[in-house]
């Protein structure tokens, strides 16, 4: 994976993972495009198609707030797969930069 433009050229060479630590990079990150992917996308499908519609026949109209669709969708299976999905992805995510960078930071630190 490319690393983002924004990034300086000096923390690209201070900020080099080892085989492994990559590999464990790039899998947590194709969990995080799962989650913000297909399962987001499941999500939004369950309320377009079953949240949404039992909203409205019971209130007379779509919900204008997201206060009135959080029970409903707090609820569902997808939301709930999704929240786990994407919470725990993100906590892999920090532990596996954290490898890295507990184990470069004394060299970052006598460089910078």
């Amino acid at each position: 994976m490319q690393q983002p433009s924004s990034v300086s050229p000096a923390s690209q060479s201070l900020y080099q993972p080892t085989r492994a630590e990559k590999a464990r990079q790039d899998f947590v990150l194709s969990l995080k495009f799962l989650a913000n992917g297909p399962a987001q996308q499941r999500v939004r499908d369950d309320y377009r198609d079953r949240i949404e519609p039992a909203l409205l026949q019971a209130r007379g109209a779509t919900p204008a707030r997201r206060e009135e669709v959080e029970r409903d969708i707090g609820r569902s299976l997808s939301f709930r797969q999704w929240a786990a999905l994407t919470h725990r992805s993100q906590s892999m995510m920090w532990d596996s930069i954290e490898a890295t960078t507990r184990r470069i930071a004394p060299a970052a630190t006598r460089r910078l």
